[in-house]
């Protein structure tokens, strides 16, 4: 049984199509990167996987449980077992490393506990967070403010937060855009690695084909939010990526436009 599953998925936003009867399954522990062109649906197949975006047809299923078919209490309770790592990350600048990885876990619990585990945990949690920031390489970080790290020790603390849900699987969306490339591949390399020693499945959005290559054994390419090719990396071609960032002449049309205004 897959963890992640869409069958026939479309979303429509007004008379946006996002998703176009997107159809994939994603194995439990497997590593799958989506590539294609901002605005291909890469976000939103994200987003449909946590419940966030609710589909216009057809059925979307986690661990073998159609969301369809939850009620509210039971979808929140299904978005514990999921990390997410957001392209802005969504951090508080002004908590310290530690308290912004606390706050992964506050969807397990009431408003009065969530605060005192982010601001006051106990010990156990305290010492388990910081083993989770020293297998993230801020062994050191615990007590910085998140602001005064730099942008790949951001993003190793946003991938702390999301395993300290205990999840069974996780998302990103674009985690590395804002990173320059040596940073990006020691984002992803740590963060397929924490995956594979865990027994994660992750589904991680990316631009970059080398990356993409490099780390995921399987690529599916988005666009124009149908699924363009779904095969294992090493089958993937230079050509094939290219054109699905390929301007149709209508976005050509839009983007001169938008030049002349």
């Amino acid at each position: 049984m897959p963890f992640f599953a869409l069958d026939e998925v479309t979303v429509r936003f007004g008379n946006l199509e996002a998703l176009r009867s997107c159809t994939m399954a994603v194995g439990r522990g497997e590593r799958l990167a989506l590539v294609g062109p901002s605005g291909s649906g890469k976000s939103t197949l994200l987003r449909v996987l946590t419940a966030a975006a609710m589909p216009s047809g057809g059925r979307v299923s986690v661990d073998g449980r159609d969301l369809g078919g939850l009620r509210e209490d039971e979808v929140r309770a299904l978005r514990t077992r999921i990390g997410f790592i957001h392209q802005q990350l969504g951090l508080v600048p002004n908590l310290r490393a530690r308290q912004n990885v606390a706050a992964g876990r506050i969807g397990r619990f009431g408003l009065v506990r969530a605060v005192r585990h982010v601001f006051w945990p106990d010990r156990g949690s305290r010492e388990a967070i910081d083993r989770l920031l020293g297998r993230v390489g801020l062994g050191d970080r615990a007590e910085t403010r998140t602001d005064r790290l730099s942008g790949g020790q951001q993003q190793r603390v946003a991938i702390a937060r999301a395993l300290w849900q205990r999840p069974d699987g996780v998302l990103a969306d674009e985690p590395v855009s804002s990173l320059d490339p040596a940073r990006a591949r020691a984002v992803l390399a740590l963060l397929t690695r924490l995956s594979v020693e865990d027994g994660l499945t992750l589904v991680v959005s990316l631009h970059q084909l080398d990356l993409a290559r490099e780390f995921f054994p399987r690529l599916v390419g988005l666009r124009g939010g149908r699924v363009v090719f779904d095969r294992p990396s090493g089958e993937v071609g230079e050509a094939e990526f290219r054109a699905l960032y390929e301007l149709s002449e209508g976005e050509m049309d839009d983007d001169r436009r938008a030049e002349v205004a």
